[in-house]
């Protein structure tokens, strides 16, 4: 038989055992409702076996701008004005012709010129070089048109023959630039009064026009040496010509020609 005393030792061996255990169970869910905020962000997620999650930031509106249009794209060929409001530069010769405008290495030329008798148009061709060229003849001096290419049948009409452009208006005289290349380039004159062609010269500028007369340099028959070029040698190995114009001044009134006696010599292609 079981002594009493073994009993005993049992009972007390049992209740010890029992009592570590519930106070394990309390310190265990005491320690299990502590507050997150006091145990570290990293041994939180280590300890809960959760992954950490990565946010993605929205995508920055770009600030990326389109380009402007450049100025002179949006600028037709004859509009001086436009040209003139977005800072280019008058370049108009002092006697009168077309205005002209500078602006980014560009020209822009008015289509028209008139004075007291006439209103000239120019038509710039699109399938080729050259200009058609329209007069309306002045009723009083104060006459106004659009600068428009409309015919009537009272105007004269010069259709484009060898690319041919306004140069200058004067008096009862329209004076046209002939050409594709540079200098030397063609001169022709109508008498608007006649509506006829009444000369023609090949001419290279400087150029000055007023009422009466033209000045310019035209070629004369003398060959190109050494002596009258000196830069003949220099031309040659270029692969451009060489040629010997004369200053002249050509009378309206009179359509003769005078040599001033100043001769140069000129590269030509």
């Amino acid at each position: 038989m079981i002594s009493k005393k073994f009993l005993i030792i049992l009972l007390a061996v049992v209740i010890v055992i029992t009592l570590s255990a519930g106070v394990y169970t309390v310190f265990i869910k005491t320690a299990s409702h502590q507050s997150p905020q006091n145990i570290p962000p990293e041994q939180s997620i280590q300890e809960s076996g959760q992954s950490q999650q990565t946010t993605t930031s929205s995508p920055k509106p770009s600030t990326q701008h389109a380009v402007p249009t450049p100025i002179t794209e949006s600028l037709k060929p004859n509009d001086f004005t436009g040209c003139i409001n977005n800072g280019g530069k008058d370049i108009t010769p002092d006697f009168n012709a077309p205005q002209k405008c500078i602006l980014d290495n560009k020209i822009y030329e008015s289509a028209c010129v008139s004075n007291d008798k006439y209103f000239v148009v120019e038509e710039g061709l699109t399938d080729s070089v050259g200009s058609d060229i329209l007069v309306k003849y002045k009723s009083t001096k104060d006459q106004k048109y659009s600068c428009e290419y409309l015919a009537s049948d009272s105007d004269f009409q010069i259709k484009n023959e060898w690319a041919e452009y306004v140069f200058a208006l004067e008096n009862n005289f329209l004076i046209l630039d002939s050409g594709t290349g540079p200098s030397p380039r063609g001169l022709i004159i109508y008498d608007l009064t006649t509506r006829r062609k009444v000369f023609t010269d090949s001419y290279s500028e400087p150029t000055v026009v007023s009422s009466s007369s033209i000045t310019y340099w035209s070629p004369v028959d003398t060959k190109p040496n050494e002596t009258n070029c000196p830069k003949i040698a220099e031309y040659t190995s270029e692969g451009l010509g060489a040629e010997i114009e004369a200053h002249v001044v050509l009378t309206l009134s009179t359509l003769s020609k005078t040599e001033l006696g100043e001769y140069r010599c000129s590269a030509t292609q």
